[in-house]
């Protein structure tokens, strides 16, 4: 008969071998609950980063949004206010223009009637080629009286100024 003391060891032999490695494989399941637990965690805060990161990147792009916007509204502004000052400018030197031009026009017009005795012109009806007193004056009347016919005086239909040339065929 067997012993039983030789019973108990093979019994304990049996627990110790049945059990071998158990602490061990306990520890290694808690590790892989705290790291699964770790794993979780670090991917909700990557989540929550990069929530956050897009937030943050929208924001930049909202604001350089905004300052494209007030850029092109003070461009617009900018332009107006040119436009309007070239405006101005052309306006003002167009008068500038008018009025200098009438101011040379009634300059030359008062030159012109110096050198023409009107009163003799126009009372006596004597022919204006008689009555101008500068004969450059009356080279200058010539040309455009050669080119468009007759001068007439105001009183005598029968004297005509001619340039001395024929007109044209």
């Amino acid at each position: 008969m067997p012993r039983p003391g030789v019973f108990r060891a093979v019994r304990d032999l049996w627990r110790e071998f049945r059990n071998y490695g158990q602490p061990e494989l306990e520890r290694l399941k808690q590790e892989a609950i705290e790291l699964q637990k770790n794993l979780k965690e670090l991917q909700a805060a990557r989540a929550q980063s990069a929530a956050l990161q897009e937030q943050v990147t929208i924001l930049h792009l909202q604001k350089s949004v905004q300052a494209i916007e007030e850029l092109e509204s003070t461009m617009k502004l900018r332009e107006a206010a040119m436009a309007q000052a070239v405006n101005m400018a052309a306006a003002k030197v167009s008068s500038d223009m008018v009025s200098r031009s009438q101011e040379e026009a009634m300059a030359h017009a008062d030159k012109v009637l110096e050198g023409i005795d009107l009163r003799r012109y126009l009372q006596e009806g004597a022919p204006l080629e008689d009555c101008i007193k500068d004969p450059s004056l009356l080279k200058h009347l010539q040309k455009p009286a050669a080119e468009s016919g007759d001068v007439q005086g105001p009183g005598d239909e029968s004297s005509h100024v001619s340039s001395g040339s024929s007109k044209p065929g």
